[in-house]
């Protein structure tokens, strides 16, 4: 019973749900805590720490500073609208590389569905002059049908997977537009559903020589692979500069 109502606490909180203590991996709860003077100020505790199923030492942090640190994350990740403009640019170029070896992959399909075409004509014509008995036939036509069915569905797999992925990387661009700005102007329950967008967790790490706190976090699907790979690799910041 007591935890569900820690559950519940913590999840009052528009961060609720998605903070992880950087050092154990344990869920971060929320917990009022009172100064000398009477008046509550919400922290946030390391779970793993509370209930002692970690060794962790993680301090209690307040939430603003939290909050602080979630807002200063998406101006990290935020695309402008030529900066999205120009990521777009540079993935359509993978694209293009990508559509030219389908197309090789199609001109093979294609040549091998009417080579077996060619080979259902055969076996009709030569079952018509008594070449080949029935049976034969019946057997030659369903291998030929089972492979041309097999062909098709890899031809129209392959023109929907690339128009998905087309479409897929349209949308992620622009949710990542000016996502800072966004995030700051709306309100709670709809700060919880970008941050559930956009973060599978989001890890609240703590420099023991600076005595300072960061941010490391695990993207959602699509995102992991665009802005995952983006700004590790330092293209955000490179983008952003030009």
């Amino acid at each position: 019973m007591r935890r569900d109502m820690d559950h519940q606490r913590s999840n009052q909180h528009y961060l609720g749900g998605s903070l992880h203590c950087g050092g154990c991996g344990s869920r971060l709860m929320l917990a009022p805590a009172k100064n000398k003077f009477g008046s509550l100020y919400p922290y946030y505790v390391c779970v793993g720490r509370v209930r002692k199923t970690t060794d962790c030492t993680r301090q209690a942090m307040h939430s603003e500073l939290l909050e602080q640190l979630i807002e200063d994350e998406y101006r990290t990740i935020a695309l402008s609208p030529d900066l999205r403009d120009a990521v777009d640019d540079l993935i359509q170029e993978d694209f293009e590389t990508l559509k030219e070896a389908s197309g090789r992959e199609r001109q093979l399909l294609d040549q091998q569905r009417i080579t077996l075409t060619a080979q259902r004509q055969k076996l009709h014509d030569a079952h018509y002059t008594t070449a080949i008995p029935l049976d034969l036939l019946k057997t030659e036509q369903d291998r030929i049908a089972s492979q041309l069915t097999r062909i098709q569905g890899q031809l129209d797999t392959a023109a929907s997977d690339f128009d998905r992925a087309k479409q897929l990387l349209a949308e992620t661009l622009d949710l990542a537009r000016d996502c800072d700005a966004a995030y700051l102007e709306a309100d709670d329950p709809t700060r919880r559903l970008f941050n559930q967008a956009f973060f599978t967790k989001i890890y609240i790490d703590d420099d023991q020589h600076s005595r300072t706190l960061g941010v490391r976090v695990d993207y959602q699907k699509p995102f992991d692979d665009l802005l995952g790979r983006l700004i590790p690799a330092g293209q955000h910041a490179r983008l952003r500069a030009k």
